[in-house]
C-alpha cells in the first residue's frame, strides 16, 4: 500500500503539527496534565510581552519550566500576568460534557483553543487558527473510548472533524465537503471501528479511511475495492481512484476513469478489516 496522501492543500496542516510539536516540547509531554500546561500555552502565545513586564527580579528561565518544576512563587506571578494579558471577558465556552469531564473552546484573537477538563484539571488539546465556525459534541463507544468531537470549518478549506478521547488525545480525523462518519463493529469484538468517507482537499477525490483500536493504539487504513490486476492490459487511468462506503451493505465501491471510455469502471467489495493494510495513526 502506498504512503498516505497529504490531506490538506495548504500549509495549514503542517503548520499546525509544528505548533503542536512546539507546545508538546514546551509542556514536557502529555503524561502530566493540569492547569499549568494551559497557563503556559496561553502565556507563550498571548502574554509574552506582559511576562517581560511582570518578570521577577531574578527570573527562572521559562525554557526550563515544566509542570513539575515551575517554582510556586513564579507560578503566582505567571497567573497574574495571564489575567492582565487576556481580555477581561475571555473565558472558556464549555460546550460538551461526559461522565469523565467536559470540553470547551477559548477564543483569543484569531486562535481557537480546545480545552479539555478531566479529573486532572483543564488542559490544552488543540490550537486552530482562522476558524469560521467550531462546535464540540460528546460521543460514546467509538474506538474503545468516550470523548468529544470537534467540528470546524476554516474559510473555504472544507469541513473537519477531530475525535478526542476524554483526556483530549486525538483518535481520528475526518475531512472534506459532504463527509460521512460511520461507527461500526467490523470484526465483532464489541469495539466499534470508525469508517470515514472523506474528500481530499488537494484534488477533490473521495476516499474511505478506516480507524481501528489494536493493542491500545489507533491504526488507520485506506479502503479500496480495486482488484490486483486492474491495470492488466489497460492504459493508466485518468486520475486517482474514487472510493465510497455504503453503511447499509458494508461495502466499498472504487471507480476509475480510463482513456477512451465514457463511463467510469467500478468495483464493489465488502469492507473487511483483514483485507486492509493498517499503519499507525499520527495526527
Amino acid at each position: 500500500m502506498s504512503a498516505p496522501r497529504t490531506w490538506f492543500s495548504t500549509e495549514f496542516h503542517t503548520g499546525k503539527r509544528l505548533l503542536r510539536a512546539r507546545l508538546r516540547d514546551l509542556l514536557a509531554g502529555p503524561k502530566r496534565r493540569g492547569t499549568a500546561p494551559l497557563v503556559f500555552a496561553l502565556v507563550l502565545t498571548l502574554a509574552a510581552g506582559s511576562l517581560a513586564a511582570c518578570a521577577p527580579a531574578e527570573p527562572v528561565p521559562t525554557s526550563t519550566w515544566t509542570p513539575d518544576t515551575v517554582p510556586a512563587d513564579t507560578m503566582g506571578e505567571v497567573l497574574d500576568c495571564v489575567q492582565k494579558a487576556l481580555p477581561a471577558e475571555t473565558a472558556v465556552d464549555w460546550q460538551a460534557e461526559t461522565g469523565q469531564g467536559r470540553a470547551g473552546l477559548l477564543t483569543a484573537g484569531e486562535q481557537t483553543w480546545v480545552v479539555i477538563e478531566d479529573r486532572d484539571g483543564p488542559h490544552l488539546a488543540e490550537v486552530l487558527t482562522g476558524l469560521t465556525e467550531a462546535a464540540l459534541q460528546p460521543f460514546t463507544g467509538i474506538l474503545g473510548a468516550d470523548g468529544y468531537t470537534l467540528d470546524y470549518n476554516q474559510s473555504s478549506a472544507g469541513d473537519y472533524r477531530i475525535y478526542y478521547d476524554a483526556a483530549g488525545v486525538p483518535l481520528a480525523l475526518s475531512f472534506g465537503f459532504g463527509r460521512q462518519d460511520t461507527p461500526v463493529d467490523l470484526d465483532g469484538d464489541g469495539i466499534r471501528e470508525l469508517v470515514c468517507s472523506v474528500t481530499y482537499m488537494a484534488d477533490g477525490v473521495p476516499a474511505v479511511l478506516v480507524y481501528r483500536l489494536s493493542e491500545g493504539e489507533i491504526w488507520q487504513a485506506e479502503a479500496s475495492a480495486l482488484p490486483e490486476d486492474v491495470y492488466q492490459d489497460r492504459p493508466p487511468a485518468n486520475g486517482p481512484p474514487w472510493t465510497s462506503y455504503d453503511p447499509e451493505t458494508n461495502t466499498v465501491t472504487t471507480s476509475l476513469q480510463f482513456p477512451g471510455e465514457e463511463e467510469r469502471q467500478s468495483w464493489t467489495t465488502e469492507l473487511d478489516l483483514d483485507a486492509l493494510e493498517f499503519y499507525p495513526y499520527q495526527y
